[in-house]
């Protein structure tokens, strides 16, 4: 596996990606910004297989999505993504990640839970189709890397 940034001729994939998993999340996310890191996980024979995206904001990231393709969940695409996410924010000199996930996501919960996030509080009716409260998760980062 090799997780890397995100190019130009990832486009196609990434929204097939999201399509799958995260049916509401905006194609117009995967435009290149200077606050925003795509991070990719890529398969030898596979190409693509999941994809996480961190947001910026002066010492705060935020883990806005992660997506695994369901061929390629439990094999840890999605502990590798996080722990890439959790670098490349160390490296911005962020001091802290946060995130939101769905109550009902348990496998999500879980991974978050092991790369050390913990429940701060919750948005209740957040998600649409169906209705379902927001988790609200955050992680200290601790040492943060010197920026490259």
């Amino acid at each position: 596996m090799n997780i890397r940034p995100a190019e130009a001729a990832d486009r196609a994939a990434l929204e097939a990606l999201a399509a799958a998993a995260l049916p509401s999340w905006p194609p117009a996310a995967f435009a290149p910004a200077d606050a925003r890191q795509i991070l990719v996980a890529e398969l030898p024979a596979h190409g693509v297989a999941g994809f996480v995206v961190v947001q910026f904001a002066l010492d705060e990231a935020e883990l806005q999505a992660l997506a695994v393709a369901a061929a390629h969940r439990r094999q840890g695409l999605g502990a590798a993504l996080t722990d890439a996410a959790f670098a490349c924010a160390r490296r911005r000199r962020a001091r802290v990640m946060f995130l939101e996930v769905r109550a009902s996501n348990r496998a999500a919960l879980q991974l978050y839970r092991r790369a050390g996030f913990e429940i701060y509080g919750k948005r209740p009716r957040y998600y649409r189709d169906p209705n379902e409260d927001a988790v609200l998760m955050r992680a200290a980062l601790d040492s943060p890397l010197p920026a490259i």
